[in-house]
């Protein structure tokens, strides 16, 4: 089990080297939400030297933090889990729903609902199983684990990366597909190309993951007239528990970006908050059943 109290207090042998790469803090200037800060609070709450507050929200799991840090201290995590401040983490039993079709076993990872055209398309040439991460979204970020058995499926494809983490061990990493690249395996090329549209590349992904996204979002959709792989504010509880800091980020993330322009995202929750935040969103499953506006 990750052990939260020694990743707090190995944070706080640094001076900080995390702080300026915290997209709410550079953001906000909210002394709180300044990660090594966030960790002495994050201790004193779990040893009950302070009560409850709703600053340990102030973390979307972008990862930056871990990313940039000397050690590569996972504060996130550690934040996340303090949420929840259980003797004892519990599990969270994830359900699948089996949709039908043939051929090799396809996972879809989604926090929308399946459409119905996809789900028709892709069942011609695999047999469909969905999550609707939406029932785990809350629990995970509060601070529990999920579990899920995912050794019988061929294929997962990861349509929400927000809660990647909690459902995909290093051991799966092999047959684990970004939805663009379920796209490129299924010969999808320059769709957008006379289009002028935004990429979006979550910030969740590492530096080497975004290189290889963007590689392939570029031969699937066309070239963007701009790519931004910042965090936009649409994960980890933030637009739930803090939602006009959430609206700060995106709109920050988004600036110079005109909002008739489409922004393709790579996560279907960063989809739903760019258009709640008024701006034309859609993933590459959106793609699939043929919708190319």
């Amino acid at each position: 089990m990750h052990d939260v109290v020694k990743t707090f207090t190995r944070c706080a042998l640094c001076p900080g080297v995390c702080v300026t790469y915290c997209p709410i803090y550079m953001n906000t200037h909210i002394r709180a939400s300044a990660p090594n800060n966030l960790a002495r609070l994050g201790l004193k709450y779990l040893k009950g030297y302070e009560s409850y507050d709703p600053a340990l929200w102030l973390c979307t799991g972008c990862r930056e933090c871990e990313y940039n840090c000397p050690i590569s201290n996972p504060l996130w995590n550690a934040a996340r889990i303090s949420r929840g401040k259980k003797s004892r983490v519990e599990a969270v039993k994830v359900e699948t729903k089996n949709l039908g079709g043939r051929g090799s076993s396809l996972l879809v990872v989604s926090s929308i609902i399946p459409d119905q055209a996809l789900v028709e398309y892709l069942k011609q040439f695999y047999s469909i199983h969905w999550l609707d991460t939406g029932s785990i979204y809350m629990a995970y970020w509060s601070g529990s684990e999920v579990q899920l058995n995912l050794d019988a499926f061929d294929y997962i494809i990861i349509d929400d990366l927000d809660v990647t983490p909690a459902l995909i061990p290093g051991k799966l990493k092999g047959k684990v597909i970004y939805s663009i690249q379920l796209l490129e395996m299924m010969g999808y090329r320059s769709i957008l190309e006379n289009k002028a549209f935004v990429l979006h590349v979550p910030c969740k992904i590492s530096v080497d993951g975004k290189e290889l996204l963007i590689n392939v979002s570029y031969k699937v959709l066309g070239k963007p007239i701009r790519t931004i792989s910042k965090c936009i504010g649409g994960g980890g509880g933030l637009p739930e528990k803090h939602p006009v800091i959430a609206s700060e980020l995106v709109h920050s993330a988004m600036k110079g970006s005109r909002k008739d322009y489409l922004v393709v995202t790579l996560c279907s929750r960063a989809k739903t908050h760019l258009l709640s935040s008024g701006y034309q969103a859609k993933t590459p499953l959106d793609f699939i059943a043929g919708d190319m506006n």
